[in-house]
């Protein structure tokens, strides 16, 4: 997992990246492929595109299309959330990182 605020802020919740995510970098986590889209499989997913959380939502809509997006099982638990992508991936800062705590504070309350 990444040193950024949202790695950081994730963490501290006690929130975990799947076992082949746990390797320390920098920056961006690394591409993916539509090959390859299990390797972001996981219990949750917070789905951002770059813009606003509208973007990611229209982002997510497409995914949604896809055979091997629709193989995942965090899809199929219907447990993808779409975010800011800008405060998740870009931005840094309180601001950012209070969007990060609300969007999983949602996303995980009961």
């Amino acid at each position: 997992m990444g040193n950024g605020h949202v790695a950081t802020t994730l963490k501290g919740l006690g929130l975990t990246r799947p076992a082949n995510q746990q390797k320390s970098m920098s920056g961006h986590s690394d591409p993916v492929s539509l090959e390859r889209l299990d390797a972001i499989d996981a219990d949750w997913m917070f789905f951002g595109a770059l813009g606003d959380k509208a973007a990611s939502q229209q982002a997510y809509r497409q995914a949604q299309k896809v055979k091997t997006f629709q193989q995942l099982s965090v899809q199929q638990a219907h447990q993808v959330v779409p975010v800011d992508g800008s405060a998740w991936t870009s931005a840094g800062g309180p601001l950012a990182t209070r969007l990060v705590l609300q969007d999983t504070a949602a996303a995980l309350a009961p």
